[in-house]
């Protein structure tokens, strides 16, 4: 047993003596001693029986009572079960009291004095049960002793009526207090006279207001706010002449205000730290540009992009209010999937659940997209070397060679169908815009190229369209080509290396094989109409195992591919219906065999190569079908975007190209995406910049950070350690200290949070918190404990479905990124959960900062050494 160390000096902050303070924690004191005694006594004990006493072994007795019930006579019956109830009591509470169930070092977290019918009564609040009726000591198990609810359900001096056993029970709780004791050492106590703590010398102190919750109601941004005054600390009467706009710029700071008006055309990034205005100048801007041109900017011709489901929802009421309603707001995945959907129709719906992360890395990396060009750079070289061979020794042939090399920049089909048009006997495609430079408005007839070249062009064209436009083939070529994939990374080792390229290359040719098989079999069953015509053409259908038009697109509204049927190799079972699964069975419930799935990195890439392969993206279906053409486009943690997929974002951009990108190198989530600095990125979505073209870019640090207090920003940048910008911006509000609480388990965490969250929202009803875990089975571990412990308006959030309303949260931090709250409390910070990583740092700062007014940090064991020392230092 380990003693407690004599306590010194008993004071309060100022270093008074507190008489109350010398009280409670001489009464814990001595309830500890004398509880630690009395375990030593009884493993002493129970090692003496051990090692003089004959031991029964329960299990054996009552398997031998029970074979004699099976041959004794019918009035010998009675007694022998009679002896084997006795035995099956007198075994469990022997294993109640085994000294194995209570750690001396921790027997317990709660202390109870129960008074009914004028006795009092002890009850110790623990994570096992141990009972002993000859010394009274009794301490329960939280998670199912009945008396455990007292606990929980009540304060000290509040009156129960709960039943146990069958019988109402009356009485009042005379004390209730929470101790935290660790290594036989009493550390903090916890009681409505105040919270007593003990420092590293033995000396208790009174704890302050930051080992409570309080004065933060309101702290975080709501929906409604972003069109309040004032939000952003800064006065309606700043000063501005500008008589537009009232409602933005009365919201905003001059450097906020400069983002926000900046030209309507360009790249525009902005870097900041949570909590600086990142998203809040997004929306603004996003808003500005359709105040100052509503007929260019409409509500259709924008798009936000967010990071997940719950910003939807929260921006989507957000927008209206800013005068921006009905513009679309979504995330990347189901932006991408419904694109992928409408392009390329017959391909599966369903997506692996644990893609590993090597294909995951491979499929995202910048390095694709110029896999991607290259491939189309080749299958633009073998239409040259058909185009050449096809119209040589015919007059006119070098001009059409020249025409097609003069095309160089833009997507394979879509030089297919210009050259096309260029050898066609009615006009030349470039002849309307030549025109118009003279001043003319009509299209100028040219003279008809000769026959024999039109029909060599002819010739390749079909070739080409053939051979060469089916998107699915390309995207399974580009992933099974392990050559050129090697080839490609040779100078990305450190993101990707040859062991992990080829366990991504196994993968890709297993999952693209199966995708192939299934397409082809939908095509061979005629599921499969696409369209026959070309631009301007008829609308003739036609039944093709390939895809042989430059403008071909499965849109909505095209009947649907019938079911597939996957039957294995050998099966004589051809009548099967086709509402059947679609996958063999075995006899133990497994599939036998696989069915075809996608990655989630895969809708970016075919999307990608669809862009470079065929040309733009539409929207729309069949005759009413355009280009999809964005005038802005605002995308949200676009950190967390691989260089891929905002590929394709940025390709469905007008020549102007106004986008706003808004972000946190700080703040990255997914640790694969490919990301690795601004600069690099802007490069790869715009390659146009090397070439001196495009629009102008520009990224645009924010210094200020508006939402969380001094204290959590300083521990966010503590956190990141190595990995910290220095040049990241300051918040300009004080708060309270940010506080870690150490417990020995999880049940005296909820203890001690339980009561903290009742007085909370009690005291502060329109209080938003949030109780972040890493991990999902940790949230719900809390949140049952906390429904035990009868918190009021708790909420278990899985899947993003945030209410945005007062109230109180459980959830884990992937769930949170982009969310604000009042407070925020961090579950299980522990060294094990939370071990030292770039990924576990990144995942701590996004949580901390999720915070507006206060943070607490928990741990059950040793804390994350991620966290600083100064805080593992002078942890409750």
């Amino acid at each position: 047993m380990t003693q407690a160390i004599p306590t010194k000096t008993n004071a309060n902050e100022s270093g008074t003596p507190d008489a109350e303070q010398t009280r409670i924690v001489g009464e814990e004191e001595r309830t500890l001693n004398r509880i630690q005694k009395h375990l030593v006594a009884r493993a002493e004990e129970m090692r003496l029986n051990a090692a003089n006493d004959y031991q029964i072994d329960y299990d054996a007795e009552l398997i031998s009572l029970r074979n004699q019930i099976q041959e004794a006579r019918l009035e010998d019956v009675p007694p022998l079960i009679e002896e084997m109830e006795r035995l099956t009591e007198v075994a469990a509470r022997r294993g109640k009291v085994a000294e194995g169930a209570i750690d001396s070092a921790s027997p317990y977290f709660g202390r109870l004095v129960l008074e009914e019918d004028g006795k009092k009564r002890e009850v110790l609040i623990g994570k096992a049960t141990y009972l002993d009726s000859r010394t009274n000591v009794r301490i329960v198990d939280w998670r199912d002793a009945p008396v455990s609810r007292i606990y929980y359900r009540y304060e000290e001096g509040d009156e129960y009526e709960e039943r146990f056993g069958g019988r109402d029970v009356h009485g009042e709780v005379a004390v209730r207090r929470a101790v935290a004791i660790g290594s036989g050492l009493l550390r903090r106590i916890g009681c409505p006279q105040g919270i007593f703590v003990r420092g590293f010398d033995g000396s208790w102190r009174r704890a302050g207001d930051s080992a409570r919750l309080k004065g933060g109601q309101g702290s975080a941004m709501r929906a409604e706010d972003h069109h309040s005054p004032g939000k952003l600390g800064v006065r309606i009467d700043d000063g501005r002449e500008e008589k537009y706009l009232p409602e933005i710029t009365a919201l905003i700071d001059p450097r906020q205000f400069e983002l926000i008006t900046k030209p309507d055309g360009g790249l525009v990034v902005i870097q900041g730290g949570a909590g600086s205005g990142k998203t809040t100048i997004g929306l603004h801007r996003l808003a500005y540009l359709a105040f100052q041109d509503a007929k260019r900017f409409r509500a259709d011709r924008m798009l936000v992009l967010v990071y997940n489901d719950a910003l939807v929802r929260y921006i989507s009421r957000v927008l209206p209010s800013l005068g921006a309603g009905g513009v679309p707001v979504t995330t990347f995945e189901r932006w991408a999937e419904k694109l992928r959907g409408t392009h390329l129709r017959g391909l599966p719906t369903a997506y692996h659940d644990e893609t590993p992360t090597a294909v995951t890395r491979l499929k995202k990396h910048q390095t694709m997209l110029d896999v991607v060009e290259g491939y189309c750079t080749e299958v633009a070289a073998k239409v040259e070397a058909v185009l050449v061979e096809a119209t040589r020794g015919i007059e006119g042939a070098d001009d059409a060679v020249a025409y097609w090399r003069a095309q160089h920049r833009a997507p394979v089909a879509l030089r297919l169908h210009r050259l096309d048009k260029w050898a066609s006997p009615e006009e030349d495609p470039d002849a309307e815009l030549n025109a118009l430079a003279r001043g003319k408005t009509a299209p100028v007839k040219v003279t008809p190229k000769p026959i024999a070249l039109r029909h060599a062009i002819e010739r390749t064209l079909s070739t080409a369209r053939r051979e060469h436009l089916d998107v699915t083939a390309a995207w399974a070529e580009i992933l099974t080509d392990l050559e050129r994939l090697t080839k490609a990374f040779a100078n990305d080792a450190a993101d990707l290396d040859a062991e992990d390229l080829a366990s991504a290359h196994r993968w890709c040719v297993d999952k693209c094989g199966l995708v192939l098989a299934e397409l082809e079999q939908k095509r061979d069953e005629g599921g499969l109409k696409v369209k026959k015509s070309d631009k301007g053409g008829d609308d003739e259908e036609d039944t093709r195992k390939g895809e042989d038009d430059p403008s071909l697109r499965f849109v909505d509204g095209e009947q649907p591919a019938k079911k597939l049927v996957v039957r294995r190799k050998g099966s004589d079972d051809d009548d099967q219906d086709d509402d059947d699964d679609d996958r063999s069975v075995g006899v133990d419930g497994a599939e036998e065999q696989e069915s075809a799935k996608l990655d989630r990195e895969d809708d970016a890439l075919l999307l990608r190569i669809t862009q470079r392969l065929r040309g733009p993206l539409l929207r729309g279906s069949g005759k009413q079908a355009e280009t999809l053409r964005y005038e802005h486009i605002l995308i949200d943690e676009a950190q967390d975007l691989s260089p891929v997929e905002l590929a394709v974002v940025m390709g469905t951009t007008t020549k102007q190209r106004s986008v706003t990108m808004a972000g946190d190198v700080s703040q990255r989530l997914h640790m694969d995406n490919g990301f690795k600095s601004w600069k690099q990125l802007l490069e790869a979505v715009d390659p146009r910049k090397s070439e001196g073209e495009g629009a102008p870019i520009e990224v645009s640090p924010l210094k200020v950070q508006y939402r969380s207090t001094h204290e959590i920003i300083e521990l966010a940048q503590e956190v990141l350690g190595p990995l910290a910008d220095p040049e990241s911006g300051n918040a300009i509000r004080p708060g309270a200290p940010v506080e870690l609480f150490q417990f020995a388990h999880s049940g005296e965490a909820v203890a001690y949070l339980g009561e903290a969250l009742r007085e909370l929202m009690q005291a502060e009803p329109r209080a938003s918190v949030c109780l972040v875990a890493r991990y999902p089975e940790q949230a719900d571990l809390y949140y049952k404990g906390l429904v035990n412990a009868e918190v009021p308006h708790l909420r278990r959030i899985a899947d993003q479905d945030f209410p945005f309303r007062a109230g109180i949260d459980v959830t884990d931090v992937r769930q949170v990124k982009g969310l604000e709250f009042d407070y925020v409390v961090l579950l299980e910070c522990t060294r094990a959960v939370y071990p030292v990583t770039d990924e576990c740092r990144h995942l701590l700062h996004i949580a901390v900062t999720r915070a507006a007014h206060q943070l607490w940090v928990t741990a059950t064991g040793e804390a994350s050494l991620i966290l600083p020392e100064s805080l593992r230092n002078r942890a409750f």
